[in-house]
């Protein structure tokens, strides 16, 4: 079977997207896996402000129609892209093993999140990641920043910005890790729900074949699935579901658990007296 794979055209999207079609090749060698790469509505409008889009799933809507028209099989998303109600006819059918959740900040002349100067400049699009710079250090200045890992990088080297806070994950994934000089943790920077990891999603409206999706598609996509790891997956899905947070949101409430321990932590970042603070609580 020939399965296509819908996938946001962007270099770290398409690497993203090799990576499932690698686990899914091992899992399943009798079938063919392409990657097909779309324009989503983000893409389109990379000066659009993420707080201010009236819409959810910016940058998924146009994969999820793939899907749904029978123009793909499968669909690769990165987790914290995936809108918080879910779309009738899809569902998630599994997950890779996930990446470094946390922040990077990469500073001009290696500094730090501590070290930059006054009123320097902290290149982000999202306004989870600045009101949590302003509760660390409000002297700062956040700068909205759109655009691929090259493209922001390059607004850096031309000192647009003086710092950019960017995912982990992402710099790991296209070998560019090494650029960073300061990983935030969870207490200073909490990363958006679902950072780190990516899923494929299959449909639940079409058949393969004469075949039920339930034995083609889905089946497909759960012989890659690392959702044992993956167990925070739920609870994310039920404070999303409350709170609707994204990975541009400012205030965001989050569980984690430790690698190896029975141990759940809840960060959040909220707004009081007009500041933004930032705490990490023990729950178990």
């Amino acid at each position: 079977m020939r399965v296509r794979l819908a996938t946001r055209g962007s270099t770290l999207a398409l690497a993203q997207a090799q990576l499932v079609a690698d686990a899914l090749t091992r899992a399943h060698p009798e079938h063919d896996f392409v990657l097909e790469p779309l324009k989503t509505h983000g893409d389109r409008h990379p000066a659009l402000k993420l707080s201010e889009s009236p819409r959810e799933g910016i940058f998924v809507k146009e994969l999820e129609q793939a899907l749904l028209d029978g123009r793909a099989e499968l669909a690769v998303h990165s987790a914290k892209d995936l809108p918080t109600i879910e779309t009738r006819g899809l569902v998630l059918g599994g997950f890779l093993p996930r990446a470094d959740a946390r922040d990077v900040l990469i500073g001009r002349d290696r500094a730090t999140l501590r070290t930059l100067p006054r009123a320097a400049r902290v290149g982000t699009g999202s306004p989870r990641r600045a009101a949590q710079i302003a509760a660390v250090r409000p002297d700062l200045v956040p700068l909205e920043i759109r655009g691929n890992v090259d493209t922001r990088l390059q607004r850096l080297s031309e000192g647009v910005v003086d710092a950019l806070v960017l995912a982990a994950a992402g710099l790991q994934r296209l070998g560019r890790l090494e650029t960073a000089h300061e990983v935030l943790p969870f207490d200073v920077m909490l990363p958006a729900p679902g950072q780190g990891a990516h899923s494929s999603r299959p449909s639940t409206t079409r058949t393969h074949g004469g075949r039920s999706p339930r034995s083609a598609a889905c089946s497909v996509a759960s012989a890659a699935d690392a959702s044992p790891r993956w167990a925070p997956t739920p609870r994310w899905t039920t404070v999303s579901c409350r709170c609707k947070p994204s990975s541009s949101m400012p205030g965001a409430t989050g569980f984690f658990e430790q690698p190896g321990a029975a141990r759940m932590t809840r960060a959040s970042s909220m707004p009081s007296r007009g500041r933004w603070s930032s705490k990490a609580q023990r729950l178990c």
